[in-house]
């Protein structure tokens, strides 16, 4: 590496702050924007709208908004660290609950406490207070939070270390992440106690069916936007165009494992529907087409995408600038 590419490096790592900074504003203000704008259509889930349902709505909206960003945030910012720093990598389940606290702080700020515990089910173990809550909380959101720590630890492994050694991460990043991504899925699951999550669930022909296909749908959303993240963070054109034209491509995959994973047939207060149409629809009564669920769902998964990989963009930016391995492999890729 010469000197000049090493002033050159230096004067772009300048300008990636900045860079965050405006991508980070971007961000927060279409969160903000989209999610007014859903508010205020007519068909919007009602899932959705009860999530703001206390007085000071702006307020609840500016801190989602800040959520959101949070979501692709920690977890790219945490795999980098530990792509530099491979001795970290057994407390993936510790850096996974500390993302998790962070989220939890923000959600309990603004959404309502009955849309929290819809999700994550009531208190049945008498832990007091709202432990319990905190707990079925951080298994939920470890599925998502884990596998894109285990996803963008194996691509950044990948991209910044060779084939090679990124290969041997990710495989140890999956054997330290697995065993607690299981133990989030009974929790969320087998020892659930709310009905509005495990009803939508495919049980058949056996109980985990369904959580064996939205666990590959969550892992597919997560190496979407993980390699976006990378190939826009990498030199070449042609990189950054393939990973934004395979973009589109997965979500027809995204709908199949979707359809699977979800009840078709749902049964409740004597209505039988599709878990789709609950989901993505304005609520249980409504009749909505498939071609509509599939068009919503592939707005959702597009906009899921595109914001995980902001935010994994501004985490990536705002990494520490000091000369390590990791650097100078980037060079000699």
């Amino acid at each position: 590496m010469t000197p000049e590419t090493i002033k050159n490096d230096d004067h772009k790592s300048g300008l990636r702050p900045l860079a965050a900074l405006l991508l980070s504003i971007i961000a927060f203000t279409s969160f903000f924007a989209a999610i007014q704008f859903l508010l205020g259509l007519a068909d919007v889930p009602y899932n959705v709208r009860e999530l703001f349902g206390r007085d000071d709505r702006h307020f609840d909206v500016v801190v989602f908004s800040v959520f959101l960003v949070w979501v692709g945030f920690g977890p790219a910012w945490i795999a980098d660290f530990v792509v530099r720093h491979t001795r970290c990598l057994p407390f993936l389940p510790i850096w996974s609950v500390m993302v998790g606290m962070v989220s939890w702080l923000m959600l309990r700020s603004c959404v309502t406490s009955e849309s929290l515990r819809d999700i994550v089910g009531s208190s049945t173990l008498g832990w007091g207070g709202e432990w319990e809550l905190i707990g079925r909380f951080l298994a939920l959101h470890s599925l998502a939070c884990l596998t894109l720590l285990v996803v963008d630890i194996t691509v950044g492994g990948l991209c910044r270390l060779g084939w090679r050694r990124g290969l041997k991460l990710g495989s140890a990043a999956v054997l330290f992440g697995a065993p607690w991504l299981v133990l989030a899925w009974l929790v969320v699951i087998e020892w659930a106690c709310t009905d509005n999550l495990t009803e939508l669930i495919r049980a058949e022909p056996f109980k985990w069916t369904g959580p064996m296909f939205l666990a590959v749908l969550i892992a597919v959303i997560a190496t979407n936007a993980s390699v976006l993240t990378y190939a826009w963070m990498r030199r070449g054109l042609l990189l950054k165009l393939a990973a934004i034209a395979l973009t589109p491509l997965l979500v027809a995959p995204g709908w199949a494992l979707l359809y699977l994973g979800l009840d078709q047939a749902v049964k409740k207060y004597n209505l039988t529907f599709p878990a789709i149409r609950f989901l993505l629809g304005p609520d249980r009564h409504t009749e909505i087409s498939w071609s509509m669920l599939f068009f919503r769902w592939g707005v959702l998964q597009l906009t899921v995408v595109t914001a995980l990989a902001v935010s994994g963009i501004i985490a990536v930016c705002l990494r520490p600038r000091h000369r390590s391995r990791a650097d100078v492999s980037d060079h000699h890729d």
